[in-house]
């Protein structure tokens, strides 16, 4: 199983003094030959 993942976008979002950094992954699964995308959501609070 060879899975290799690719972060192609960050951006974060202000709000109410929250920054919440989006990181949109490319993952390329080469047993099925096709692109999956995904999605991870990692909160983090302003100081």
């Amino acid at each position: 199983m060879c899975v290799s993942g690719i972060i192609s976008e960050r951006y974060f979002l202000d709000i109410s003094g929250k920054i919440k950094y989006i990181y949109k992954m490319i993952i390329y699964r080469q047993e099925e030959g096709r692109w999956l995308n995904t999605s991870v959501n990692v909160w983090a609070w302003q100081s």
